[in-house]
């Protein structure tokens, strides 16, 4: 069993520790399965994601971490590490620097990039896919 310090909800980067290892800087994303860090491995010298997920079923939860780190792809985020902290599971993924999607629609780009957009994304879908 690993610890969480801290409340693992704000990510200020002063308290909160995963596994004794991962300090949370701060939340950048947030959906119905849990909440997406970027955190600090000092261990390593690098940036990564952390997405704690909710409360749950932790059987399924482990299921989907072995599924997701089989998935290699360069459209989709490796998992690195997974792991159990107070009744929570945790994925440590890659952390891709950049902006969100939304963002990069603002910029106004064209159809065609668009388009090689969601080609992109729908292969990294497919191997998904492919993994179940």
């Amino acid at each position: 069993m690993v610890e969480v310090t801290g409340d693992g909800e704000e990510g200020d980067g002063d308290d909160t520790l995963i596994a004794g290892r991962y300090r949370l800087l701060a939340r950048i994303g947030k959906g119905a399965s849990g909440s997406v860090y970027r955190a600090r491995d000092p261990a390593l010298d690098r940036t990564v994601a952390i997405k704690l997920l909710q409360p749950g079923d932790l059987e399924a939860a482990e299921q989907e971490a072995k599924v997701l780190a089989r998935i290699e792809h360069p459209n989709v985020v490796r998992v690195l590490e997974h792991g159990q902290c107070s009744g929570r599971r945790y994925l440590v993924l890659e952390y891709l620097q950049g902006r969100d999607f939304h963002e990069w629609l603002q910029e106004g780009p064209s159809v065609a990039e668009i388009v090689a957009k969601f080609a992109a994304a729908a292969r990294g879908l497919g191997a998904a896919h492919e993994q179940g």
